[in-house]
Protein backbone atom coordinates (compact mmCIF):
# COMPACT_ATOMS: atom_id res chain seq x y z
CA UNK A 1 0.00 0.00 0.00
CA UNK A 2 2.91 2.37 0.59
CA UNK A 3 4.66 2.05 -2.94
CA UNK A 4 1.12 2.91 -4.26
CA UNK A 5 0.63 5.86 -2.59
CA UNK A 6 4.65 7.07 -2.98
CA UNK A 7 4.59 5.98 -7.02
CA UNK A 8 1.93 8.43 -7.27
CA UNK A 9 1.70 12.10 -8.86
CA UNK A 10 0.32 14.87 -7.31
CA UNK A 11 -2.41 15.20 -10.12
CA UNK A 12 -3.75 11.64 -9.54
CA UNK A 13 -3.68 12.32 -5.70
CA UNK A 14 -6.10 15.62 -6.46
CA UNK A 15 -7.75 13.70 -8.52
CA UNK A 16 -8.44 10.49 -5.87
CA UNK A 17 -9.89 13.18 -3.46
CA UNK A 18 -12.43 14.71 -5.93
CA UNK A 19 -13.88 11.79 -6.51
CA UNK A 20 -13.60 10.93 -2.87
CA UNK A 21 -15.71 14.09 -1.94
CA UNK A 22 -17.79 12.80 -4.99
CA UNK A 23 -19.06 9.72 -3.43
CA UNK A 24 -19.22 11.10 0.07
CA UNK A 25 -21.86 13.74 -1.60
CA UNK A 26 -23.93 10.97 -3.33
CA UNK A 27 -23.93 8.99 -0.38
CA UNK A 28 -25.15 11.93 1.40
CA UNK A 29 -27.78 12.80 -0.65
CA UNK A 30 -28.69 8.87 -1.35
CA UNK A 31 -29.19 9.32 2.83
CA UNK A 32 -31.23 12.42 2.44
CA UNK A 33 -33.58 11.07 -0.19
CA UNK A 34 -34.02 7.61 1.49
CA UNK A 35 -34.02 9.01 4.99
CA UNK A 36 -31.35 7.54 6.52
CA UNK A 37 -31.39 3.67 5.05
CA UNK A 38 -28.25 4.20 3.05
CA UNK A 39 -25.71 3.18 5.65
CA UNK A 40 -23.04 1.07 4.35
CA UNK A 41 -24.38 -2.44 4.49
CA UNK A 42 -22.83 -4.63 7.69
CA UNK A 43 -19.38 -6.73 6.63
CA UNK A 44 -19.74 -10.28 5.71
CA UNK A 45 -19.04 -12.62 8.49
CA UNK A 46 -15.65 -14.46 7.39
CA UNK A 47 -16.07 -17.45 5.07
CA UNK A 48 -19.73 -16.92 3.93
CA UNK A 49 -20.41 -16.53 0.11
CA UNK A 50 -22.64 -14.13 -0.82
CA UNK A 51 -25.51 -14.72 -3.72
CA UNK A 52 -25.41 -18.42 -2.89
CA UNK A 53 -28.19 -20.20 -1.64
CA UNK A 54 -28.92 -23.66 0.17
CA UNK A 55 -30.74 -26.27 -0.80
CA UNK A 56 -31.59 -27.58 -4.12
CA UNK A 57 -30.72 -25.59 -7.14
CA UNK A 58 -33.95 -24.91 -8.96
CA UNK A 59 -34.77 -27.68 -11.62
CA UNK A 60 -33.23 -30.36 -9.19
CA UNK A 61 -34.05 -33.42 -10.45
CA UNK A 62 -33.97 -34.97 -7.44
CA UNK A 63 -37.21 -34.01 -6.04
CA UNK A 64 -38.91 -34.65 -2.74
CA UNK A 65 -42.07 -35.32 -4.28
CA UNK A 66 -43.55 -37.72 -6.71
CA UNK A 67 -44.32 -36.63 -10.54
CA UNK A 68 -48.24 -35.86 -9.70
CA UNK A 69 -47.16 -33.82 -6.65
CA UNK A 70 -47.52 -35.91 -3.83
CA UNK A 71 -45.19 -36.35 -1.34
CA UNK A 72 -42.74 -38.94 -2.31
CA UNK A 73 -42.68 -42.29 0.20
CA UNK A 74 -40.27 -43.34 2.18
CA UNK A 75 -38.97 -46.43 1.85
CA UNK A 76 -38.43 -48.14 4.79
CA UNK A 77 -35.76 -48.28 7.35
CA UNK A 78 -32.95 -50.79 6.89
CA UNK A 79 -32.01 -52.88 9.82
CA UNK A 80 -28.77 -54.52 10.53
CA UNK A 81 -28.66 -58.12 11.02
CA UNK A 82 -27.27 -58.86 14.42
CA UNK A 83 -24.26 -60.68 12.60
CA UNK A 84 -23.13 -57.50 10.74
CA UNK A 85 -23.58 -55.41 14.02
CA UNK A 86 -21.03 -57.98 15.50
CA UNK A 87 -18.93 -57.74 12.51
CA UNK A 88 -18.92 -53.61 12.77
CA UNK A 89 -17.65 -53.91 16.70
CA UNK A 90 -15.16 -56.79 16.59
CA UNK A 91 -13.41 -54.29 13.99
CA UNK A 92 -14.02 -51.71 16.06
CA UNK A 93 -12.40 -53.09 19.04
CA UNK A 94 -9.64 -54.07 17.01
CA UNK A 95 -8.62 -50.19 15.75
CA UNK A 96 -8.97 -49.37 19.71
CA UNK A 97 -6.32 -51.92 20.57
CA UNK A 98 -4.48 -51.04 18.07
CA UNK A 99 -4.62 -47.30 18.63
CA UNK A 100 -3.84 -48.15 22.45
CA UNK A 101 -0.74 -50.61 21.59
CA UNK A 102 0.32 -47.22 19.57
CA UNK A 103 0.80 -45.03 22.50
Amino acid sequence: MDNIITNITSEQLRAAATIKDQIAALEADLAAILGGAAAAPPAAPAGSVTGKKRGRKPGSKNKSTSDSGAPAKKSAKRKMSPEGRARIIAAQKARWAKAKAGK
